[in-house]
C-alpha cells in the first residue's frame, strides 16, 4: 500500500475455516478491486475442498478485468503458502483449531494451535528478509491471541508494530 488512503493490492487469508471466509467476504466486499488469496494447508478439508480447491494447486473463483483486459481483482485459493504470502499487503492469519469448551485452558490452546503457527511465522520472516522495504501488515486471529501473536513474533522476527491480533468478546473483556 503506497498510502494510508489507497487500498491494498493483495491480501492473504491464512486459513479457510469459518473465520477465514467471514474475513475474505468483508475485505472482498470493502476492497473489491484487490486480489484475495486463501491459503489452506489441509487442502482436504474446510471451504477449501467445498470450492475445489483441493483438487488444484491453485483455484480461482472469480476474477475481475476492466475494458483493457487488466486484471483488477481476483480470489484465489491455493495450497501455496509462497503463493498466497508473497507480495501481500496485508496478512490475516485466522486458521487453528478452534477452543474445545470455556473450561480448555488457554495454554492447551496455545499447545495446539502453535504448529499451525510456525511454518506460517517461518515463511513470513524468509520474506521479511527478501524483500525488507516491502511492507506487511500481520493480522493474527488464532487463539489464544496474546500467546499465539507473541509466538508469530519470535519465529518470524517481525516489528511488533507490523503484526496485530484481533479476537471476539472473550478475549477483549479480559
Amino acid at each position: 500500500m503506497s498510502d494510508s488512503n489507497s487500498s491494498p493490492k493483495k491480501i492473504a487469508i491464512m486459513g479457510s475455516g469459518a473465520i477465514g471466509m467471514e474475513v475474505l467476504k468483508n475485505l472482498h466486499t470493502q476492497y473489491p478491486k484487490t486480489e484475495i488469496v486463501v491459503w489452506n494447508r489441509d487442502s482436504g478439508s474446510g471451504r477449501a475442498a467445498a470450492v475445489g480447491a483441493d483438487q488444484a494447486e491453485s483455484i480461482i473463483i472469480k476474477s475481475k478485468s476492466n475494458r483493457s483486459g487488466e486484471k483488477i481483482a481476483s480470489i484465489i485459493f491455493t495450497k501455496d503458502m509462497d503463493r498466497a504470502m508473497r507480495g501481500a499487503d496485508i496478512v490475516v492469519v485466522t486458521g487453528g483449531i478452534p477452543r474445545e469448551d470455556n473450561k480448555q485452558e488457554r495454554f492447551d490452546l496455545a499447545e495446539k494451535n502453535i504448529p499451525f503457527i510456525d511454518p506460517i511465522a517461518k515463511k513470513a520472516g524468509e520474506l521479511a528478509k527478501e524483500n525488507p522495504d516491502h511492507v506487511t501488515n500481520w493480522v493474527i486471529g488464532t487463539n489464544p491471541i496474546g500467546l499465539v501473536d507473541n509466538h508469530f513474533q519470535e519465529v518470524s522476527k517481525i516489528p511488533h508494530n507490523k503484526i496485530f491480533g484481533f479476537s471476539g468478546e472473550l478475549d477483549v473483556s479480559r
